[in-house]
């Protein structure tokens, strides 16, 4: 199967930052993992910081995609199972119908996606989950973290690598929804995660 190779607009924005040789050598260190999982050895701190960001994000969604096929599997062989075919009867019927299938997975999924409330607060849960609805507390978590410079500092200061340092915004937004406590202002929203969140977080793991 040939790997889709995806490059985000924050990486790039990140990498920007770096003389030019850094940003070469991490470019393609990114792009050999995702190719072929290679971690690699001959970066600078800076530069080995950024390709540990983006390789969380990388090994999230390689897992969701395993997830995925995973579930598809399940869900071709229960149909097999319930409609008595054969495993081949049933890629061949797959192969005959391929829009009628793809239309009614559309319509599952769009029916399955929850419906929140404006300003509701809600029960938290991973938020890089694939599919997550565009509610004002989503919106403002997304608002606050595409700030790379208050992310780094906010990781640093806190000891949570992305995803954790994310869940622990999440978190904090949602409790300030919660006691209808504004969420505008994101530059002082950033302020209060500074202030709060390195106060409640772990400390670092040993490598």
């Amino acid at each position: 199967m040939k790997k889709t190779f995806k490059f985000d607009s924050e990486w790039s924005l990140a990498i920007s930052l770096l003389t030019e040789e850094q940003q070469q050598s991490l470019t393609e260190a990114i792009k050999e993992y995702q190719a072929n999982d290679t971690m690699p050895d001959n970066l600078d701190p800076a530069s080995m910081m950024g390709f540990l960001m983006a390789k969380a994000t990388i090994d999230r969604r390689k897992r969701a995609n395993m997830r995925a096929r995973k579930r598809r599997v399940l869900r071709r062989a229960q149909e097999v199972s319930e409609s008595g075919q054969t495993p081949m009867a049933a890629k061949t019927s797959e192969a005959v119908q391929p829009e009628a299938s793809a239309s009614g997975i559309a319509i599952k999924a769009e029916s399955a996606l929850p419906t929140t409330p404006q300003h509701a607060p809600v029960a938290v849960t991973r938020f890089f989950q694939e599919g997550t609805p565009s509610t004002p507390l989503h919106d403002t978590v997304r608002s606050i973290m595409q700030d790379n410079v208050f992310v780094l500092r906010l990781c640093n200061e806190s000891g949570l690598t992305r995803n954790q340092a994310t869940e622990a915004v999440f978190k904090l937004i949602n409790r300030r929804i919660r006691y209808r406590r504004p969420i505008n202002d994101l530059n002082r929203l950033k302020t209060v995660c500074l202030d709060t969140i390195p106060k409640s977080a772990p400390a670092k793991l040993v490598q």
